[in-house]
């Protein structure tokens, strides 16, 4: 088994996911009226079912995992199922560094984002907050975002 330096998960804010569930079951709560309305009724269980899917499907979408093994940083998003997953290969990181960043502003929200960080064309791994460490690397440049960045940036440095 090879030795985990760090590892970090991280959801979304719980009212973001309380906004998320509401919104869906909602939703599929109107459609499932508007259908009894016109004779046309969903059955209940598979109402039921279609809510149960649909929450933990966006739930699934609200996780990342940043795990700092000896020779890479991997980054995954996917609570229950991975749906994303990077290897960030360690001996192509010429600096790392604990950033602030404006995750609206420069990378467009959080998840997987693409923007700009010090004027480069940065890829984004984030799911909550604005604190994270910059990867710079030989090819192209990433923010891989953290509730603990300092704790993160030294990992990487123990890694390497």
């Amino acid at each position: 088994m090879e030795t985990v330096f760090y590892e970090e998960k991280q959801m979304i804010t719980g009212w973001i996911i309380g906004l998320i569930v509401t919104t869906t079951v909602g939703t599929i709560g109107l459609a499932a009226v508007l259908t009894e309305a016109s004779q046309e009724a969903i059955p209940l269980p598979l109402a039921v079912g279609l809510i149960v899917f649909t929450i933990l499907l966006t739930l699934n979408f609200c996780a990342m995992r940043t795990v700092v093994r000896k020779h890479e940083v991997y980054v995954r998003f996917g609570l229950l199922i991975p749906y994303y997953w990077q290897h960030i290969p360690l001996d192509q990181v010429r600096v790392h560094s604990p950033v602030t960043y404006r995750p609206l502003r420069d990378a467009g929200g959080w998840g997987i984002r693409f923007g700009k960080f010090d004027g480069r064309t940065t890829t984004f791994f984030n799911m909550r907050g604005n604190e994270g460490v910059f990867l710079d690397m030989e090819k192209h440049p990433y923010i891989i975002g953290s509730q603990d960045p300092k704790a993160l940036a030294r990992a990487i440095e123990k890694a390497r």
